[in-house]
């Protein structure tokens, strides 16, 4: 990781052709599972792990939302003590040179903290997800033998939901980078303010003893 990812994390998008590959590959993905042939003998272990894959995606698109509410819920708290903070940093009694340091360090804060907001707001958007639902199941009901019908369902739920999953996914570590680094600055804009005039007393006495 290079000097500007430590400053200001950015998330790399892949290019329009890859993304286009990536969408080919899902809806190919859900032809052959439209097309697939279960062996009977075998098809109740199938319908448990297509379930478990379904499960595995919908708690991942779960905890990619608590966490998000959770991060959020701290922006909010830590935002007023931020801002509040601000004017005590511009009238500090130990120069310049403190003063300047502890305000760059408030609003580099204070822009971490935003954008993990924005990227919490972000994971926590409204967002189409398909599952299995009652319709569903009375249409497999009409059927002499529903397991294959579900089977395909839950796996092209899968399919489906992978691609938004994985971006709350995405989002949610961006949030973590912004919200580790608002942190990290916080408390370096605290211990500034409450440290600098020791360490320049100190430094003084050793400079001129």
């Amino acid at each position: 990781m290079n000097l500007r990812e430590w400053v200001w994390p950015q998330l790399e998008m892949p290019p329009d052709i890859r993304t286009a590959q990536v969408g080919a590959s899902i809806r190919g993905d859900r032809g052959t599972i439209d097309a697939a042939v279960f062996d009977v003998a075998n098809i109740d272990v199938l319908i448990e792990e297509a379930r478990r894959l379904n499960d595995a995606e919908n708690a991942r698109r779960s905890g990619a939302d608590t966490r998000a509410s959770t991060y959020l819920a701290i922006v909010g708290v830590l935002a007023p003590v931020l801002f509040s903070l601000a004017p005590v940093a511009a009238t500090t009694d130990g120069g310049w040179q403190q003063t300047t340091l502890s305000l760059v360090l408030l609003i580099a804060a204070g822009a971490y903290l935003m954008q993990c907001g924005i990227w919490c707001f972000r994971v926590l958007r409204v967002s189409r997800f398909a599952r299995v639902d009652a319709m569903d199941l009375v249409q497999y009901g009409a059927e002499t033998d529903p397991r294959p019908l579900l089977i395909r369902q839950l796996l092209n739920c899968v399919c489906y939901n992978r691609a938004g999953v994985n971006e709350k996914v995405t989002g949610i570590k961006m949030a973590h980078e912004f919200g580790l680094r608002a942190l990290v600055t916080f408390v370096l804009a605290i211990m500034v303010r409450a440290a600098w005039n020791p360490i320049v007393v100190a430094v003084d006495a050793i400079a001129f003893p």
